[in-house]
């Protein structure tokens, strides 16, 4: 998938830019996952953490930008990290999650059962990343944190 601009991720988020260059390149998005915070991600609020500690990730790591609830006071996010208001920022998430989708069009695997996923699913992916470029969820983990391929 390609990667897209700042500006271009508020518009189809339907927030506003607050702060920050909306020609910056955005390449990642890491929804609540605060504890894994990289530099290069564009942060998610979640109203499931305190936004204390998300604050201090956000202050420690200094993420390209965050994506926060209109209500939130935006004080303490440092003046390199861009601003995104957002009325609801989880289905802001939720609208860049399904942008992304449309623009990869992928083809996708599911294994289910009650054992064994784990194993099977690195066995699978072990043998189409031979052939083919793939993503695969982390561990257990569902897909909160997603790469927007080039």
């Amino acid at each position: 998938m390609r990667a897209t601009t700042l500006g271009k991720a508020v518009v189809i988020m339907k927030g506003r830019l607050l702060s920050g260059k909306p020609n910056l390149p955005v390449h990642e998005i890491n929804f609540a996952r605060f504890r894994a915070l990289k530099s290069h991600q564009l942060y998610v609020y979640t109203k499931q953490s305190k936004w204390e500690k998300q604050l201090a990730a956000i202050q420690h790591t200094k993420p390209i930008g965050v994506v926060i609830p209109n209500q939130l006071d935006a004080r303490g996010i440092p003046a390199s990290v861009a601003i995104i208001r957002a009325k609801d920022p989880y289905a802001a998430y939720w609208k860049m999650a399904l942008w992304n989708w449309k623009q990869m069009n992928p083809k996708v695997i599911g294994i289910t059962g009650s054992a064994g996923k784990s194993t099977t699913t690195a066995m699978v992916a072990s043998i189409l990343r031979q052939h083919y470029r793939m993503v695969r969820t982390d561990g257990n983990l569902n897909t909160f944190a997603f790469p927007i391929y080039p």
